[in-house]
């Protein structure tokens, strides 16, 4: 993104007629008619054209942060350590009472809401969801509205101005950057998050009766309702029982998916599993629950795939996903990379560096799913395909989001795949992936939004926060992106990174130390929605599935 400068005008229209003003004071105008004793103009140095934050690996600057803000202290860590880390330049941050007033704004990278007169204008001059990045004299303003809009504020300064030559670091003397000028937002969230209940990956559907229902992993599987868009939510219903495995060990559940179709009947699948990789042997399967009284009771679990490893090696069937495809059948997707023997009647993989996403179409008459076949294949791609989400176009076709590893630059990225029938489906293209080498990006979702385009979420560590360990998966936060035109079966061939925006805020972080994973969208009643797992990187954080909301009317 190309990084806009222009001048501030309030406080560097004072700084020049300050200069101006000097420079007038100090000149000294002889009698015209004596040439000889005539004295040349003092004048003033140049303005200097830029500021150097860093030079040779070494800095005069302090990061200032507030102490009255909750994240003020982790978001200016998150500055330090970019420094630190990346240009190897070490700047020390500090709370704004901390440092004199005669020091205030003086070779100092001022974040967010601080004691500091230039940052309280800047935050006047913007509105909720926007931020400025902005140049006085020596001081350096990254402000945003609130507490999210400062973290995004820092999050550009990285990514499009503070450049990657290690121990220098410059920006231009008159920079002005005005998100809200620059930068088109794609929506705005309501301010509350929703609290939804406690537990795991949590999946969201809208009922015919027009209740949301989320299903989610809780010591055992549970699917909870809303009849108010999702402001508040009722008491939860199991739909698991404790059960065993044939090994004989207590089952485990996750990864929780619902849909309803034909007459009303909800179907809840899940994996359930071997609770550890720690045992001698390993069982992994797929399976399902039906509710044909609204959710309130389900029958007993029937078995779509099932299988048993003889090792320790944490290998299975994970992330079951339900839709609707055009001839009115349903079909359950999920990720296999189950190593097996290869002319089994079953599309196992020869080894764990291999993913398969499987298909398997539901019989409305006999409740039971039909044989598996392979969506994507992990080992044509030479990766392992996983965490399949389908949707619907809007000219009747099917996307697919999934993970992909073929990418030997990042860990993980995320993949589209699009299909007429929800059967065959296209090669793979990528739309989401970090840009920092190493980093992860995946647990995709993808929901049709009303006019056509479509809205991609992920979890990514890139800009995760943590103190520590920030590339691992665990501190993920949601990102969400909307497509810039409508998406269908007569353009997809054109689709790649470029046909997305990412959204300026992440919908559902709750300050620099914690993650937000497993994440999922949905639109329901004129909203679009975005839920996932909240957890603290810290001790005694909050924790718990949580929901943000967007009216569809936002979208722009």
């Amino acid at each position: 993104m190309k990084t806009v400068l222009k001048r501030l005008s309030a406080i560097a229209l004072a700084a020049t007629m300050l200069a101006s003003a000097s420079a007038c004071g100090g000149t000294k105008v002889p009698p015209a008619t004596d040439p000889v004793t005539t004295e040349a103009p003092i004048t003033e140095p140049p303005a200097p054209t830029e500021l150097t934050i860093a030079k040779d690996g070494k800095s005069q600057y302090t990061i200032v942060y507030s102490g009255s803000e909750e994240y003020g202290h982790n978001t200016a860590f998150y500055l330090h350590r970019f420094f630190r880390e990346h240009l190897k330049v070490n700047i020390d941050f500090i709370d704004d009472s901390d440092r004199p007033a005669e020091k205030a704004e003086e070779f100092e990278i001022v974040i967010g809401k601080t004691n500091r007169e230039a940052s309280k204008s800047l935050r006047k001059s913007i509105k909720t969801g926007e931020f400025v990045i902005a140049a006085s004299e020596s001081a350096l303003y990254l402000v945003g509205k609130g507490e999210e809009e400062t973290r995004a504020a820092v999050e550009y300064f990285i990514a499009n101005i503070a450049g990657s030559v290690q121990g220098e670091c410059t920006v231009a003397a008159d920079l002005m950057f005005d998100s809200g000028e620059e930068l088109t937002p794609v929506l705005e969230w309501e301010k509350n998050k929703i609290h939804i209940g406690s537990g795991g990956y949590v999946r969201l559907t809208t009922l015919q009766t027009g209740e949301l229902l989320a299903a989610y992993s809780t010591s055992g599987i549970k699917i909870a309702k809303s009849t108010d868009d999702g402001k508040t939510w009722q008491p939860a219903v199991s739909v698991t029982k404790p059960a065993k495995t044939p090994l004989g060990d207590n089952l485990t559940f996750a990864n929780a998916n619902a849909i309803q179709y034909g007459n009303g009947d909800i179907m809840v699948a899940y994996r359930a599993h071997t609770p550890t990789n720690s045992k001698k042997n390993f069982y992994t399967s797929i399976r399902y629950q039906i509710s044909k009284d609204g959710g309130r009771t389900f029958g007993d679990p029937v078995i779509v795939a099932e299988y048993q490893r003889n090792d320790t090696d944490f290998k299975g069937f994970w992330e079951p996903h339900m839709v609707i495809l055009p001839d009115g059948k349903l079909a359950m997707y999920y990720a296999n990379d189950c190593v097996g023997p290869q002319n089994a009647d079953y599309p196992y993989v020869p080894s764990g560096s291999y993913q398969h996403i499987m298909v398997h179409v539901f019989d409305y008459e006999t409740e039971t799913f039909g044989k598996g076949m392979i969506a994507s294949n992990g080992v044509e791609h030479k990766s392992r395909d996983g965490m399949p989400v389908v949707c619907s176009l809007s000219d009747g076709g099917m996307v697919m989001v999934i993970e992909a590893n073929w990418d030997k630059d990042y860990s993980f990225i995320v993949q589209m795949l699009f299909s007429k029938d929800g059967i065959t489906w296209s090669d793979p293209v990528t739309v989401c992936k970090p840009t920092k080498a190493k980093h992860y990006c995946g647990a995709p979702f993808v929901t049709l939004l009303p006019d056509g385009r479509l809205a991609v979420s992920c979890q990514a560590t890139q800009y995760s926060g943590a103190t520590a360990g920030d590339t691992n998966v665990a501190n993920s936060q949601m990102n969400v992106y909307i497509s810039k035109e409508p998406i269908t079966m007569a353009n997809c061939g054109d689709v790649n990174e470029a046909s997305f925006v990412k959204v300026l805020e992440n919908p559902l972080s709750m300050g620099i130390e914690t993650r937000s994973i497993w994440p999922a969208m949905h639109v329901h009643n004129g909203w679009l929605l975005c839920a996932a797992e909240i957890g603290s990187n810290g001790s005694g954080g909050i924790t718990g599935l949580y929901m943000r909301r967007a009216s569809i009317d936002s979208i722009k």
